[in-house]
């Protein structure tokens, strides 16, 4: 086990953070400067931004992979994680309690070509 410190506060205050006063907790030196870079960069480009948009929109379409994933990333956010598939009846349990209603669920290739026939036979019948 650590002993205390024997220095007293050592500039700190009773929750950790840098008291007033501590030299070491100026902040950031440069973020004013990175403030005004960036006000900059966002009225230089704000004019061509349509131009810049559409640009990459015609990359992705000609093919270009680093684009498509780009559009793709900033218009449809990160992919989710997937579930594992042994945790799965968990995540089920917990979608029940935080929405009140059970998952929907995906039927597999099967299930459906059978609602399909149904439906089929279903018309068929009513067609009668």
């Amino acid at each position: 086990m650590s002993k205390p410190s024997t220095n007293g506060t050592n500039g700190r205050t009773a929750n950790g953070q840098f008291a007033e006063g501590n030299k070491c907790g100026t902040g950031n030196p440069h973020a004013r400067r990175v403030a005004q870079l960036r006000s900059k960069m966002l009225e230089a480009v704000g004019a061509h931004l349509d131009e810049i948009v559409g640009s990459m929109i015609a990359l992705a379409r000609d093919g270009d992979v680093q684009a498509t994933k780009l559009i793709l990333s900033y218009s449809l956010g990160k992919p989710q994680e997937p579930i594992h598939p042994d945790l799965l009846d968990a995540h089920e349990k917990d979608v029940q309690k935080l929405t009140g209603s059970a998952p929907l669920y995906v039927m597999d290739e099967a299930a459906q070509e059978r609602v399909r026939q149904l439906v089929a036979a279903a018309d068929f019948i009513e067609g009668d």
